[in-house]
């Protein structure tokens, strides 16, 4: 798992030209914008991701909580990516520990879940 996802950021940061650095706020909106994925700002306080049907087509979509500031917004954006990127269809418990360990690699940092201690991550990318 972890080296699908490092291919895939290495992909975008190829893409974007943006070398090791972190990803940001700037860089989510701009692969949306290639993408064609819209994002939407939600009241919910949790981001979501509706993907089209196969059958049916139409664009992705990201609802993105008004409710997140800071680091957990980012890192719910590249959380969302994450599903997109990884062909994520069932919202499974791997599905979401993936799209997390995106999140965290892409952006360099992790949100504090339930029991867990918020610390920040260095990451380094093999070429």
């Amino acid at each position: 798992m972890h080296e699908r996802i490092n291919a895939i950021i290495s992909a975008i940061r190829t893409h974007l030209g943006t070398g090791d650095r972190p990803l940001g706020l700037e860089d989510f909106y701009r692969i949306c914008q290639i993408d064609n994925i819209i994002v939407e700002e939600i009241s919910s306080a949790r981001s979501f991701i509706l993907k089209p049907s196969a059958a049916g087509g139409g664009a992705t979509v990201i609802g993105l909580s008004r409710q997140a500031k800071g680091r957990d917004r980012c890192f719910q954006m590249f959380h969302e990516l994450g599903h997109y990127f990884c062909d994520h269809a069932r919202c499974s418990p791997e599905e979401e520990a993936e799209a997390d360990l995106f999140a965290t690699l892409a952006t360099g940092h992790s949100i504090a879940k339930p029991g867990l201690a918020q610390k920040p991550v260095k990451i380094f990318f093999a070429n």
